[in-house]
């Protein structure tokens, strides 16, 4: 198995395990980045759950799927013409098209309404 370690400009493949194997130092990278959402937390269950109870509270009859589907293809193009949108206000726009998508009302009660309250 062979990993692509970014090291000072130059990609070196890093074989796990075994001969050959270059040991890669702190000093070797400026940064290291994480996916977070989707790789480190799964945090779907939570998204479902907060769609599921608004569309009961609206009267609509969405499944998981669809809400997740919907969630996920609305929040894309959001962060692809802004990745420097701060992801509350990618959450509230994402529950803004999804709420005029399936016909419900946009609860706006609190400031952070549209983001699941666990993080």
């Amino acid at each position: 198995m062979t990993e692509q370690a970014h090291t000072g400009g130059d990609m070196a493949s890093v074989k796990r395990g075994g001969m050959g194997k270059k040991a890669l130092r702190r000093s070797d990278f400026d940064a290291v980045t994480f996916d977070v959402f989707g790789t480190l937390l799964d945090w779907e269950p939570e998204i479902a759950s907060f769609f599921r109870a608004w569309a009961a509270r609206n009267g609509l009859a969405v499944s998981d799927r669809d809400i997740l589907g919907a969630y996920d293809r609305l929040r894309q193009p959001l962060q692809d013409l802004r990745p420097a949108l701060r992801y509350p206000e990618v959450l509230k726009r994402t529950f803004d098209a999804l709420a005029a998508e399936f016909g419900g009302r946009v609860e706006r009660a609190r400031p952070d309404a549209g983001c699941p309250d666990k993080h």
